[in-house]
């Protein structure tokens, strides 16, 4: 690429930093979106979702709710990881020593549904859910509606 291409911008959610620094000319101005490479030294366009991960645990909290679940994306994506991120880290310091319930997802309806299921069946059963995205939020949904018992009326 050297003399044919002045930069580049990555859109890379699922592959590793690692992976990424070891076969980008890292001599050529970058900018990551969605990612990052090795320590962050590059320029990078994202959402916080780290702070998107606390606010939405804190919000849960402010209602009343003790027993947070999340239902993460894939694990081996950024976004995902981040989010988590701030979900451990807000259950941390509202509730330490809380069990961190969690059900890894892939940004689908059908892993919401799962992931609900999954809680639903589980002896400890929460009183919130910090879904990673809004599929599959829908997809918890629908499983909380399958049940029509009376979890789903005190759902938040």
């Amino acid at each position: 690429m050297s003399g044919r291409v002045d930069g580049l911008l990555i859109m890379s959610p699922f592959v590793d930093s690692q992976d990424l620094g070891a076969v980008l000319p890292l001599n050529l101005p970058l900018v990551t979106i969605a990612s990052r490479i090795g320590d962050g030294d590059h320029a990078a366009i994202s959402v916080d979702n780290f702070e998107g991960g606390l606010l939405a645990v804190r919000h849960l909290a402010a209602l009343g709710c003790r027993t947070i679940a999340h239902i993460s994306g894939p694990l081996q994506n950024f976004e995902a990881q981040e989010r988590q991120r701030g979900y451990k880290a807000a259950m941390q310091a509202l509730q330490p020593g809380a069990a961190l319930i969690v059900h890894e997802g892939e940004f689908t309806e059908e892993s919401g549904y799962a992931g609900m299921r999954a809680f639903l069946e589980a002896d400890l059963k929460p009183d919130g859910l910090f879904a990673a995205n809004d599929v599959m939020a829908i997809g918890a949904l629908l499983a909380l509606k399958e049940r029509d018992c009376a979890f789903l009326k005190t759902w938040r």
